[in-house]
């Protein structure tokens, strides 16, 4: 994560001064987080994926770029990522969405 952080900042001509203004850091916050010393919260990656017109996903895991989401999908992360309350509300989702998935993978374990 840390080296495609780097690598997005870098391709916008973007210091690290500048992108810590933007995400309401410091400087040396955001070289913490290209070290991987720190990692960014949730809410600085949601930013990034803005900033930078790729997924969080991408930012986390690599995976897709914003070129691959439909324009509507595009709109609804955005509505996303703006409404912090609706955004906090999907990550209890999907946390709850493992769960369920951990305690099904757990009963089925038992059951066999």
């Amino acid at each position: 994560m840390k080296d495609r952080i780097k690598t997005l900042r870098v391709k916008e001509k973007m210091n690290q001064t500048q992108l810590g203004e933007i995400l309401g850091v410091s400087q040396d916050a955001i070289s913490k987080i290209e070290k991987g010393i720190n990692n960014p919260t949730v809410m600085q990656i949601a930013k990034m994926a803005e900033i930078f017109n790729v997924t969080t996903d991408f930012i986390i895991n690599g995976n897709e770029s914003a070129k691959d989401i439909e324009p509507i999908e595009r709109e609804i992360l955005k509505t996303i990522r703006d409404d912090s309350t609706l955004y906090g509300k999907l990550i209890k989702m999907i946390e709850a969405k493992k769960m369920v998935f951990e305690d099904f993978d757990h009963f089925e374990r038992l059951a066999a």
